[in-house]
């Protein structure tokens, strides 16, 4: 098999780790779907053998343990961090021999789940949040996310600390869980999350942008990272010719295109003003108001030997967003059938087997993330993009 994979526990946060044999089974799910969808933790689900039988689970294997998963290829024997979190569930499935000559058929499963779902079980118990900038580039615990974390105990942060230290978010009552206050935030700037060891806010950009690499793209075509599966759809998820706006501390803003009767989109933010809620509104008609076919996912088949390259986005996202994090974020290309198409990553899913090894990616086209980057080919023409809020 041209991918290996490896599991291991720690129960002193982290800093040692023990190693866990005879893994069978990794499935590692994370992200969102569609661009509308909220962000859930991230969530693995590990299988191991035990061909000599098992007579109950390492007491150190308890809900909160660290677990960390990497993987390497036969090709380039370096690994990548395929996952990082923490134990919520162990549970032993016990077989008896049907014959004397075949070992006791003893599975341990080991479920675990992002930095995002701590957040997701803490009540925020009516914290009465300052408004505020989102970042403070002084004073990190002083900005709203590093009120979060302070609130919460659960490391928040943010790779896009200049962008974030400018922005401002309303004052809020946080009555449910850290990490409803969190998807409501990433909402009012059109942001993604990402989790691992930490949670990380994202904005509309990428993390990492590949669209423009010339060894780093997926194809149709035998080069670059080849796949075997693609979806095309309308977008009726990412469709709307109404969009409204509701702030917690203002009125709703709506805005809409076309005639009645509307597609309408309704979601609720943080935004400081009805000013910048109306900006808002018009962002996400802009991005949403064009019902055209697009990638929307891809599978790759990771047995294949060209597929070596695909680590690279999984070492991207640990490194630009937050340890053991799924690829949610990066910008790639895709060539399909001699079109090409600039996406990014909204979530995805990794399964592995001794047999069979592969990754579907959730994507969303560069029609639905505008903004402005000078000098790209993509992202860089002006009065042919339009330029994000």
């Amino acid at each position: 098999m041209l991918w290996n994979f490896e599991a291991e526990y720690s129960t002193d946060g982290g800093a040692t780790f023990t190693a866990i044999s005879n893994l069978q089974n990794v499935t590692i799910t994370a992200g969102r779907q569609a661009q509308i969808d909220n962000f859930a933790a991230s969530r693995l689900s590990l299988t191991f053998r035990y061909p000599n039988g098992f007579a109950s689970p390492a007491a150190d294997l308890l809900p909160g343990a660290h677990i960390y998963v990497t993987a390497e290829t036969s090709t380039s024997g370096f690994p990548f961090d395929a996952y990082y979190g923490y134990i919520t569930d162990v549970s032993v499935e016990y077989g008896i021999p049907y014959a004397n000559n075949i070992g006791n058929a003893d599975y341990l499963i080991i479920t675990a789940e992002g930095a995002l779902a701590k957040l997701a079980r803490n009540s925020g118990n009516s914290y009465a949040m300052a408004a505020g900038f989102v970042y403070d580039a002084t004073v990190p615990a002083d900005g709203q996310i590093g009120k979060a974390a302070v609130q919460s105990g659960v490391d928040v942060s943010t790779p896009f600390v200049s962008y974030y230290a400018t922005r401002q978010a309303s004052a809020a009552t946080v009555s449910g869980s850290w990490a409803d206050w969190l998807n409501q935030l990433a909402f009012t700037f059109g942001g993604r999350i990402s989790d691992g060891r930490e949670v990380a806010l994202l904005t509309f950009q990428p993390i990492a942008d590949y669209s423009t690499n010339s060894a780093f793209y997926l194809s149709d075509t035998g080069t670059g990272i080849p796949y075997d599966q693609i979806t095309v759809d309308s977008l009726a998820q990412n469709y709307f010719s109404q969009v409204t706006v509701d702030p917690d501390g203002f009125a709703a803003q709506t805005v809409s295109t076309g005639a009645a009767p509307y597609r309408n989109y309704t979601v609720n933010t943080w935004s400081p003003s009805t000013a910048v809620a109306t900006d808002l509104a018009n962002y996400y008609l802009n991005n949403y108001d064009d019902p055209t076919l697009a990638v929307s996912a891809f599978h790759i088949n990771l047995n294949n030997s060209a597929t070596g390259n695909a680590r690279e986005f999984f070492v991207s996202a640990s490194s630009a967003a937050t340890f053991g994090a799924f690829p949610i974020g990066i910008q790639i290309k895709v060539l399909f059938r001699g079109s090409t198409y600039i996406c990014i990553i909204e979530g995805g899913t990794l399964s592995a087997t001794p047999n069979e090894v592969g990754l579907t990616l959730y994507v969303s086209g560069a029609d639905l993330n505008a903004y402005l980057t000078l000098n790209n080919a993509t992202f860089g023409k002006l009065d042919e993009n339009r330029l994000g809020f």
